[in-house]
């Protein structure tokens, strides 16, 4: 619940809250790209919903939930989609669960390569030609209409000034530090979503 205290003094407004949620908004993170040529000719998750075209034959890039979900919905509609897994689904999962979704997917008509790595990706007229590496070192390559990288993004929090308050965030992942109930390390702040680093903290 919140609680807000409006106060005018002069011509400036000043708010007083007592309890504030830092929630993660889309440009509050960078999409991580792989740092190959061509990379930039990628999409990420929050592009396919905003395409100008279907997304047709479509490489997802990426064993993480945000790949295998749109793999699974992509699948679901009925474009042809290949998922490319460097090592191992839904890392920090169960690994029987990752593959009993994993061999859903398969059922349901996504192809898998196991244990590959883009190399390069060049634009052929409307399409994207996609080379990859697999575990040893064979080079292969396709032709797909679309390609979404799925492996990751990283929170942009700079600008919300956090040490001011004195929120801390994680000093490797960059994510806010929150406990069991989402709490920061101020009392009366709390994180939620992909800008959390769950950690149990003990807030006074």
């Amino acid at each position: 619940m919140f609680v807000i205290l409006i106060l005018k003094l002069k011509t400036e407004t000043f708010l007083k809250i007592k309890i504030i949620n830092i929630l993660p908004p889309k440009f509050h993170f960078n999409i991580w790209y792989i740092q190959i040529e061509g990379a930039e000719e990628g999409i990420s998750s929050d592009d396919i919903f905003s395409l100008p075209r279907p997304p047709a034959k479509t490489l997802v890039v990426g064993g993480s939930y945000v790949g295998l979900e749109c793999a699974g919905f992509l699948s679901g509609l009925g474009y042809p989609v290949t998922l490319m897994v460097r090592s191992i689904p839904l890392r920090g999962f169960d690994q029987q669960m990752a593959h009993f979704v994993t061999d859903n997917l398969i059922v349901h008509g996504t192809d898998i390569l196991w244990r590959c790595k883009p190399k390069k990706i060049v634009k052929n007229g409307t399409k994207l030609q996609v080379e990859w590496e697999d575990e040893v070192g064979k080079s292969n390559s396709d032709l797909f209409d679309t390609v979404l990288w799925a492996i990751g993004r990283e929170p942009r929090l700079s600008d919300l000034n956090l040490d001011a308050v004195g929120v801390k965030c994680d000093s490797k992942s960059g994510r806010i530090l929150v406990n069991e109930k989402d709490q920061t390390t101020v009392s009366n702040i709390y994180a939620i979503g992909d800008i959390q680093h769950v950690i149990l903290l003990i807030c006074s």
